[in-house]
Parts: C-alpha cells; sequence; structure tokens
C-alpha cells in the first residue's frame, strides 16, 4: 500500500514538473517568434523606399519582357543585371508565378 501512495506521489510530482516545463518551453518559443517578428516588420519599415523601388523597377523589366521577349535588351534599357531579368522572367512569366 505504502509503495502505490509513493508511485503516485512520484507520478503527481513528474506530471507537474513536466507542464511546468512546457510551460516554460512554449514561453520560450513564443518571446523568440515575437522578436522575430518585430526585427521583420522594423526592417521592413526602414527598407520600405528601397523595396517599392525593386518592385517597380521589376514590375516594369516584366513588362518588357511580356512585349519584347529579348532579355540582354531589357537588362540593357533597364541597366539591370542579365541575371536579375533572367530571374524575374523565369519566377513570373515563364513559370505563371504572382504579378508584383
Amino acid at each position: 500500500m505504502a509503495w502505490l501512495v509513493i508511485l503516485m506521489a512520484i507520478n503527481v510530482f513528474y506530471n507537474n514538473t513536466r507542464l511546468n516545463y512546457n510551460d516554460k518551453v512554449i514561453a520560450s518559443l513564443n518571446k523568440r517568434k515575437e522578436k522575430q517578428l518585430i526585427a521583420k516588420r522594423e526592417f521592413t519599415e526602414k527598407h520600405k523606399d528601397n523595396i517599392e523601388k525593386l518592385n517597380k523597377k521589376h514590375k516594369k523589366a516584366l513588362d518588357e519582357f511580356n512585349q519584347k521577349k529579348s532579355i540582354d535588351k531589357i537588362a540593357k534599357n533597364l541597366k539591370m543585371g542579365i541575371r536579375e531579368t533572367r530571374l524575374i522572367a523565369k519566377l513570373y512569366s515563364y513559370r505563371g508565378g504572382e504579378m508584383l
């Protein structure tokens, strides 16, 4: 009978410590995720103008690609790299990706 009481006490203690540990792990994960989201938002706000310029440039390159289909001419006219122009065409035009 005493062993049964001891085993029940150990079980209760183990479950309580396990729950506390799980709560601490979940709290630390939530804090880390919150910090990541804040950092991403701050980065986006900081570089908002650059992101808009890049999106406009890529949109212009995509429009010209849909008309001319010449990556070299587009890269030269918009003063972009050929790799960047090729990547834009591949992502947004060839594969039917989302529009900018």
